[in-house]
């Protein structure tokens, strides 16, 4: 069975530029699982995880993002996430 830990999980809005801060305690071997699911809940947000005193970290785009980069055209992307 894997540890539990604390992960401290940072959000932010895309557009906005205040960060929240959060912390949540779950089994190591779900933190990928956990990262997705949190990511996919709120696709318009940067979701960061750290966790081992910083030294471990995912620094998430958004899910939108990575949605959009598969179906909208370079340009109908750079206009939508970096107002290009």
């Amino acid at each position: 069975m894997s540890e539990m830990i604390f992960v401290e999980v940072s959000t932010k809005k895309v557009g906005t530029s205040d960060w929240t801060h959060s912390f949540i305690r779950i089994n190591r071997d779900d933190i990928d699982k956990k990262h997705q699911e949190l990511c996919e809940a709120s696709p318009y947000c940067f979701i960061n995880f750290r966790w081992d005193k910083g030294e471990s970290f995912i620094l998430g785009a958004p899910h939108q993002m990575l949605v959009d980069q598969n179906s909208l055209t370079l340009d109908e992307y750079m206009t939508k996430w970096y107002e290009i």
